[in-house]
């Protein structure tokens, strides 16, 4: 990857492969992460116009931008295009082509970099590109938003902004035509205006009911509450100017736009009372104590958290009028078919803006009125239409569909003053859809304007009802999830490699230790299953053995059967038969015939082995010459091991368990410091094997408190037993079949208990609970004192004298009671 300040040794870079083609497969984990921090960082404007370009499409940027800077990005969607593109051909301001002629020639040390060469090129990494825009592009962004502001400022002390007179709001609305008012020049003064300059959809109404017979909008009782506070996008912030009328002034506002309630300043005269209230779509109003008109400002914004149309409440209200044979026609297909909600309705208002024609001739007004219950089929019959006509037409032919929908009314706005204020004024009202989409829960925006309306951005037309080819505002290369699923693919594919490479390093990750310890326990853990791999394969033989000996006999009933087949005859069936027999059956159906058939049964429950260790300061000595300490951490690990595998392998072999098969292991230590070091579990992770080495690795010392160690088990046994008996509470078919959990405790000490009789104690208990407890004693041969004591305190004792042994014995111990256990309910 380049270095920021390395230059590009040619401005004209172009890729040799197109990424529509492969979509950046070439993106390794630091690129994606490169390419996260892009996404995080830079404005989404330019994010858009970079990888659409980068991906080879069209992409259309939205109307919050102030003007200077909307310029600069048409530019640059040009230049991205053409990196050696004249910018004085451009129709911008020529303040815009010197910045954006300055960006094609950077110099970089000896070299000279196009900036937008290498923003267009795929083969320059992201961190490249977020460092261009964060020291080269968005320094010039600022200047622009400034010099916007200024330019308004200085308008407005020049006293050239134009008069503003504000309006009242309509409760009613019917669509009609007016004899056309020409007039030379911009008008002296507007309803209200933005500056700087916004132009698009600017909403101040929304009606919902509808009376055919007087071809009616009105809207539903508002309901108003006090304005929130809202954060707004201040650098694309803009000025909104109009009057109060009567008390109450409209604030017409862009969607997803909020406004800054301590922002607002009067002109002249200041009322006693004021406040800012919305209703429930959203629609804000200035509200005064006083019935005389006031001329006032508020900042206005883009807001992640502006007010938008209310989701719509009970049901469709039913539409009786009648459209043209051919339009409903279209509308019932299109609206069956399976392509997504928000294409239907696009394709629907595309539909009406095709065969209409835009005009504004009045004569045409008193033809569709002539007669309300046609007036739908004149207006597609002689195709004469304006921006309310057409969309009165779309919002009623939604709500046939069953669609919620609304008629909005506001303006669009083209026009601009000589201070480069956006003028709201009555010739620029216009009307459109709004339809609610019940999948996603969003209100779609749609105008079935007939071209040739002057007030609207045909192009953006185009775009809304998916007449271009363009792709979404914000065109990205992959989605935030997209991304995270990706980067975490990349990283668990190269976590993996690295594991593969040097297993230790991968060993010490997971476990959370050095590879120091990771390599002594994982050569531990080699060396015993090398050892006493036969071992191993006879303690997983004997499992795999239980579960295939596992076979019950089941009667199976099975019938009707014929008379031939019967294995007795019910004297009950006779009649029936006789019966049969005599309307021509030589073999009539009579009965049942019982079967046996051997049927697996697998309603197996685990096992849980409990291990008491001994860490006491004797455990430090040899025994024939093999160190007692490290022989038993051989056989709690080999133990271990051998349970958790054998459990994995068995149920990887056979799937068709019906119950669970847990297997769990916990594991206590008792001298010096007597504890459970490993609390009953079924992992046996790094983590697990880490943490069990270190317990048992620990130089020994104290006594043998084995009776605090085996009490501890104990309460972890009491503890398992009530949460099997939940299980078999909730699911009386495990109980129905024996599931149950089998408990098997090990331990190994070298000496005399120092509480003999509490160790006694424990042994019985445990043993009512049909729970065996096997003891292995390292004692040297022959010790018979050593032993009886044992005996006399535990259910089972096995010396080991040989404790190079002792491995083995645990294990092959631990598999013959397992056996034992599962044989009894075989």
């Amino acid at each position: 990857m380049p270095h920021p300040d390395v230059p590009i040794s040619s401005p004209e870079l172009t890729p040799t492969l197109p990424l529509h083609e492969v979509p950046f497969a070439h993106m390794d984990v630091v690129e994606l992460g490169a390419y996260k921090k892009w996404k995080a960082d830079v404005p989404f404007e330019i994010r858009s116009l970079v990888e659409g370009k980068l991906m080879e499409k069209k992409v259309r940027l939205g109307r919050e931008e102030l003007p200077s800077v909307a310029e600069f990005y048409e530019g640059m969607k040009t230049l991205l295009v053409n990196p050696q593109a004249d910018v004085t051909t451009l129709e911008i301001a020529p303040v815009i082509q010197k910045q954006l002629a300055a960006l094609q020639r950077i110099k970089i040390g000896e070299g000279v970099v196009n900036v937008f060469a290498a923003l267009a090129d795929e083969k320059i990494g992201f961190e490249v590109k977020a460092n261009y825009v964060a020291t080269k592009l968005e320094p010039r962004l600022h200047f622009l938003r400034d010099r916007d502001r200024r330019l308004v400022e200085q308008a407005r002390e020049q006293d050239k902004g134009i008069e503003v007179t504000g309006e009242e709001e309509e409760e009613e609305y019917s669509p009609h035509r007016a004899p056309s008012q020409e007039s030379e020049g911009l008008p002296s003064e507007a309803i209200a205006t933005i500056a700087p300059f916004f132009g698009g959809y600017v909403t101040d109404t929304a009606f919902d009911l509808y009376d055919p017979v007087t071809i009616t909008w009105k809207k539903s009782p508002r309901r108003h509450q006090e304005f929130p506070e809202q954060e707004l996008d201040t650098a694309r912030g803009r000025i909104y100017r109009s009057s109060v009328k009567n008390s109450q002034g409209i604030v017409k506002l862009p969607r997803h736009w909020g406004v800054d309630r301590a922002s607002v300043k009067w002109v002249g005269a200041v009322p006693e009372a004021w406040s800012l209230i919305h209703d429930q779509d959203g629609m804000v109003r200035l509200r005064t104590s006083g019935s005389e008109s006031g001329v006032y400002s508020i900042d206005i914004a883009p807001s992640s958290d502006a007010i938008d149309l209310a989701p719509p409440e009970g049901d469709v209200p039913a539409v009786n009028e009648s459209f043209s044979q051919e339009i409903e026609a279209f509308a019932q297909e299109l609206f069956v078919s399976r392509i997504s909600f928000g294409a239907k309705v696009r394709r629907l208002a595309s539909k009406i803006y095709g065969h209409l024609e835009y005009d504004m001739d009045p004569q045409w007004d008193a033809v569709y009125k002539a007669d309300t219950s046609r007036y739908f089929e004149s207006i597609w019959e002689h195709k004469k239409a304006k921006c309310d006509e057409a969309n009165t037409m779309l919002t009623r032919l939604l709500m046939k569909q069953g669609v919620h929908a609304r008629f909005m009314g506001g303006h669009s706005v083209r026009a601009k003053s000589p201070a480069g204020e956006a003028m709201l004024m009555e010739s620029n009202r216009h009307a459109w859809s709004m339809a609610w989409d019940d999948g996603t829960k969003e209100w779609i925006r749609l105008d079935a304007t007939p071209a040739g309306d002057p007030n609207v951005d045909q192009e953006e037309q185009k775009q809304d009802l998916g007449e271009g080819d363009y792709g979404e505002q914000e065109a990205e290369i992959m989605s935030e999830e997209e991304l995270e699923k990706r980067l975490a693919k990349m990283e668990k594919e190269e976590s993996a490699r690295e594991v593969e490479q040097n297993p230790e390093l991968g060993f010490a990750k997971e476990a959370g230790c050095t590879p120091e310890v990771a390599r002594d326990v994982l050569q531990k853990i080699a060396e015993l299953r090398r050892k006493y791999s036969q071992v191993l394969q006879d303690a997983d033989r004997q499992w795999q053995k239980l579960v295939r000996e596992n076979t019950k006999e089941r009667i199976v009933d099975r019938g009707p059967v014929a008379m031939s087949q019967m294995d007795e005859i019910d004297p009950d069936e006779l009649v029936s038969g006789y019966v049969e027999v005599l309307a021509g059956e030589k073999d009539p159906l009579l009965g049942e015939r019982e079967e046996i058939e051997k049927k697996k049964e697998k309603w197996f429950g685990g096992y849980e082995v409990y291990i008491a260790a001994d860490m006491s300061g004797s455990m430090d000595e040899t025994l024939n010459g093999v160190k007692k300490v490290d022989a038993q951490r051989d056989m709690v690990f080999l133990l271990v091991d051998s349970v958790m595998t054998a459990a994995v392998l068995a149920r990887q072999k056979d799937r068709s368990v019906k119950a669970p098969m847990p297997v769990r292991v916990s594991v206590a230590v008792f001298g010096q410091a007597t504890e459970v070091v490993l609390p009953l579990t079924g992992e046996w992770t790094p983590k697990e094997q880490v943490k069990l080495y270190r317990a048992l690795d620990k130089g020994a010392g104290g006594g043998t408190p084995d009776h605090v160690s085996l009490a501890q088990l104990r309460q972890a046994i009491v503890e398992s037993t009530k949460t099997e008996e939940e299980v078999r509470a909730k699911k009386p078919v495990l109980k129905k079949h024996g599931w149950k959990m089998r408990r098997f405790v090990i331990a190994t000490a070298d000496g005399g208990s120092d509480d003999a009789s509490a160790v006694k104690r424990a042994n019985e208990a445990l043993k009512a609970e049909g729970i065996p407890v096997d003891l292995f004693l390292l004692s040297p041969e022959g010790d018979e004192n050593l032993k009886q004591a044992a005996e006399r305190a535990y259910q089972s004792v096995t010396p080991v004298s040989d404790v190079g042994d002792l491995a083995s014995k645990g294990l092959t111990r631990l598999t013959r009671r397992i056996a034992e256990a599962y044989k009894q309910t075989v």
